[in-house]
């Protein structure tokens, strides 16, 4: 590995770092080795957590979300899960069951950066 590019999973693409010097941004690969960099996008730091739905919220409320990678919402590290069902335009009373990071949670949580967010519906049958 080259000494001086850190990993992409470390970094997302098209974004530079925060120098852990002064804050300034610097081009990916001239952060130091060895560095978690904290990523920016438009001069400020990225907060954002990624929402996967269920197939049934996905066709009914959101056909845009893609069923592989989900939603990404840049500003909802910081907002409780009620907020983000809301923005995304899906009825509280119809999501069953919130994950975060594969672990049960109730809608009050508050969301944290990098946060995998799965909303899904109690499915019957019999």
């Amino acid at each position: 590995m080259n000494p001086k590019r850190l990993p992409r999973r470390l970094v997302r693409q098209t974004e530079t770092c925060l120098s852990p010097e002064d804050g300034n941004a610097l081009p990916i690969d001239a952060v130091p080795n060895g560095l978690h960099p904290r990523t920016i996008r438009e001069g400020r730091q990225t907060m954002s957590v990624r929402v996967n739905l269920s197939p049934m919220l996905r066709r009914k409320y959101r056909p845009d979300c893609d069923p592989n990678h989900g939603l990404v919402l840049e500003d909802g590290s910081g907002k409780t899960l009620r907020q983000i069902v809301q923005e995304l335009g899906i009825p509280l009373e119809e999501v069953s069951s919130v994950l975060v990071n594969h672990r049960v949670v109730q809608p009050s949580y508050v969301a944290k950066n990098d946060d995998l967010i799965l909303l899904a519906v109690a499915i019957g049958g019999g």
